[in-house]
């Protein structure tokens, strides 16, 4: 990356970053029209994050927890 890319590229997070509300319920409508994902993509990011557990006892305790989420 050039110099001169890579200071375009801070003047545009600079300016995206003084035009996000301070308020966070504003916050959270506007990032969410930039991007919220289909419940199957956070699902399936869920899955993996729960693949990358190393510790069985872990794993055992969060999917005791998906399982309560599950059963109501």
């Amino acid at each position: 990356m050039t110099a001169n890319s890579e200071l375009r590229v801070r003047q545009v997070l600079v300016a995206a970053v003084q035009h996000v509300p301070a308020e966070e319920a504003e916050r959270r409508r506007m990032l969410s029209a930039l991007y919220d994902p289909a419940d199957n993509e956070r699902g399936e990011f869920a899955l993996q994050k729960f693949q990358e557990i190393r510790t069985d006892p872990v794993r055992k305790v969060i999917a005791e927890k998906i399982g309560k989420i599950i059963r109501g």
